[in-house]
């Protein structure tokens, strides 16, 4: 079996920055290096705190996790 070792994690920020001629939402975006083991709830509060200090509309909070692969220990 295999297992995954957390090495780094990214919360990304889009926020909303107007729209095209056409109509579609133009999207700034934000990063921020965040702890393997952040817990998920407090990233949220984290990513709403930070939009509401902003004057541009939170569209979508996401995480990126960068993983190493490894063996498991039995192997």
């Amino acid at each position: 079996m295999a297992r995954k070792q957390p090495y780094a994690q990214r919360l990304n920020l889009a926020m909303e920055n107007g729209f095209t001629d056409t109509g579609n939402p133009i999207f700034r975006r934000f990063g921020f290096s965040v702890q393997t083991d952040a817990d998920i709830d407090q990233l949220f509060l984290v990513a709403n705190a930070i939009a509401s200090l902003c004057s541009l509309t939170l569209g979508e909070a996401t995480l990126t996790e960068n993983s190493y692969l490894r063996p498991s220990p039995n192997n």
